[in-house]
Order: structure tokens, then C-alpha cells, then sequence
């Protein structure tokens, strides 16, 4: 009997995935976080090469909502990504609009 059993990787990536987040529960918040600070400094990195500084709270909010437009498909098949991973992802979302919606920037805010 073997520590872990391999998915079976003919039936699809879904199953795979399924899986392994059953085998590891922290698999789905990872790959959110992942997702989301991926998006948002790789966009804060750009944006400083391009124009000289950086918005840290509009890239936050680019990443949140990037990342909930990535995990609602995860949340339709069961098992992957569980519902209170989406609320916190949603509730991260709001805090980082309410942030970009109070923060002064250089363009008259």
C-alpha cells in the first residue's frame, strides 16, 4: 500500500485536481493566493517599469477580482475550491476596493 495514490490521469485534469485538494486541504487557498499576488505584483512590477511608480491598491483590486473570475469556475466543481476560500476571496476583493476608493493618488483622487 503506497503513502499516496497517483490520480488517474486519463479521466481529466478536473479529477486530478479534485484529488489532490481532497489529499491536501490547503491546496485551493495556495493556488488562490498564488493566483492573486501572481496578478498583482506582476502588474505592480509593470507598471513601475513603465510609468515610474506604483498603484498598490488598484493591483490589489485587479488581482481579486482576476482571481474570483478564475476561481468561480473551480466552485462549480465540487471539491476543488471550497465556499468559505470564495467568501474570504470576496471579502479581500471588497477591502481592497474600499482601499482603491479611499487611497489619494496622482490622478485626483
Amino acid at each position: 500500500m503506497s503513502l499516496y495514490d497517483l490520480p488517474n490521469a486519463t479521466t481529466g485534469m478536473d479529477d486530478i485536481m479534485i484529488q489532490l485538494a481532497s489529499e491536501v486541504p490547503s491546496f485551493s487557498p495556495l493556488l488562490l493566493a498564488f493566483i492573486f499576488f501572481t496578478i498583482m505584483i506582476g502588474g505592480m512590477v509593470s507598471q513601475r517599469k513603465r510609468s515610474g511608480y506604483d498603484d498598490m491598491p488598484m493591483w490589489s483590486t485587479i488581482a481579486g477580482i482576476g482571481t474570483i473570475v478564475i476561481a468561480l469556475p473551480l466552485t462549480v466543481v465540487a471539491g476543488i475550491i471550497n465556499i468559505t476560500h470564495l467568501i474570504v476571496l470576496v471579502v479581500v476583493t471588497l477591502l481592497s476596493m474600499f482601499w482603491l476608493a479611499m487611497s489619494k493618488n496622482k490622478y485626483g483622487g
